[in-house]
């Protein structure tokens, strides 16, 4: 990909939607490339993480053993927070279909955000929302739980 193709990707991926055509360009030049086939273990619950990845083209299906947990398409993103903490991976991702990925590490990261404050904030906003929206969905479902425990009284 060119960098103005990463720059017009970067924009449609929901982390980064509400930054700027330079914040984008910044992240874009920092991003490489790599490609998965299908059947192929991008990442290892357990692990130690220290990259993000965008998906360009292709399905991921996020996973703890066997059991599913989502199944990313493209403009979906994972291993944000491992980007931030550098901690171990919370689950696996297998590449469900021949995946094109773009790759940030946590370093260049970093760096982009240490010369930029708006970048942070920006990426902390939109995983604050996601978080807020997991937190809900967790919420709902557990209710949801609640509802059918008590219907089978």
């Amino acid at each position: 990909m060119i960098i103005v193709d990463r720059i017009l990707f970067l924009r449609r991926v929901s982390l980064f939607s509400k930054m700027t055509t330079g914040q984008l360009a910044c992240i874009a030049g920092a991003a490489s490339e790599a490609v998965y086939p299908a059947t192929s273990r991008i990442i290892k619950e357990g692990e130690q993480g220290d990259l993000l990845f965008l998906i360009v083209d292709g399905e991921v299906l996020i996973h703890r053993g066997d059991t599913r947990l989502a199944i990313l398409k493209p403009e979906d993103y994972f291993g944000e927070m491992s980007i931030i903490d550098e901690e171990p991976r919370s689950a696996s991702a297998t590449a469900i279909t021949d995946c094109l990925i773009l790759h940030l590490r946590h370093q260049d990261f970093r760096d982009i955000v240490t010369a930029n404050a708006d970048v942070a904030w920006a990426v902390i906003r939109t995983l604050s929302q996601r978080l807020r929206e997991t937190t809900s969905n967790l919420q709902q479902a557990k209710g949801a739980q609640a509802d059918v425990s008590q219907t089978n009284l």
